[in-house]
């Protein structure tokens, strides 16, 4: 995945989508995400070995709640497949 150039990501979780107007806030582990995401490009692989070696978080709910937050980015177009 990568970040769509149109968005910008401000620290303080603020997210603007330039292309579309749209601006979004997120919590402090999305910011996370979103920082692991636009470093390295990663898949979805990746960004789950990065909650569970940083977070306890069961696999089922991790694969859960990452698959929603994906589609979610996917879906406000924050992210596309690289």
């Amino acid at each position: 995945m990568k970040i769509n150039p149109y968005c910008v990501i401000h620290q303080e979780g603020f997210l603007f989508n330039s292309q579309t107007g749209e601006s979004f806030s997120v919590n402090p582990i999305a910011m996370e995400l979103l920082s692991v995401i636009k470093e390295t490009e990663c898949g979805r692989d990746k960004l789950a070995t990065f909650v569970s070696a940083n977070y306890e978080v069961e696999d089922c709910v991790l694969q859960s709640d990452l698959d929603d937050f994906i589609f979610q980015l996917k879906r406000k177009g924050v992210v596309s497949d690289a």
